[in-house]
């Protein structure tokens, strides 16, 4: 991957958030923990806290890529993380405004190392085998864009339930 190459993915990693903080501007508070009939449904706060510990392990993932290449990691189970976090009483908004803290640092952290081999910095995950750090950035650039239909459709759920 060149330079240019590398600077697109870290733009499209670092602005990966945006649609989801947009289709926040209309979301009322009274839907953020509104759960849709539906199996195995989360709430719109839930998905919030969840992307912002899917970029704390993104964080550690890229920073131990760098700082200890090869390094096997954890496998994280969301479905534990949200139920034993209780991630309903965390403030989803404000997790979200971290995750994109989150997301500057590794872009500046990364933009320093623009002009190194970037393969050279990788973890071993358990499942998926060798992630190098463009694979890291690619999966969490998209994981955001993943969880907003849930978000709209939640809201769209609560704006029928708050009709009938």
């Amino acid at each position: 991957m060149n330079t240019k190459e590398k600077e697109q993915l870290l733009h499209e990693y670092e602005h990966g958030l945006e649609g989801i903080e947009w289709a926040m501007k209309s979301v009322p508070k009274e839907a953020l923990d509104f759960i849709p009939a539906i199996e195995n449904a989360w709430s719109i706060n839930e998905h919030l806290v969840h992307v912002f510990d899917a970029d704390a392990i993104c964080w550690y993932r890229l920073r131990v890529a760098i700082a200890e290449p090869g390094t096997t990691i954890p496998v994280w189970d969301q479905e534990l993380w949200r139920s034993k976090l209780a991630y309903s009483a965390f403030d989803g908004s404000k997790c979200l405004e971290e995750a994109a803290r989150l997301r500057q640092f590794l872009v500046n952290t990364y933009r320093k190392l623009l002009d190194t081999d970037w393969s050279g910095y990788f973890v071993q995950h358990p499942q998926r085998g060798r992630l190098d750090a463009v694979g890291i950035l690619e999966i969490y650039r998209d994981h955001p864009a993943f969880h907003l239909p849930y978000i709209t459709r939640n809201l769209d759920a609560w704006k029928a339930s708050s009709r009938a």
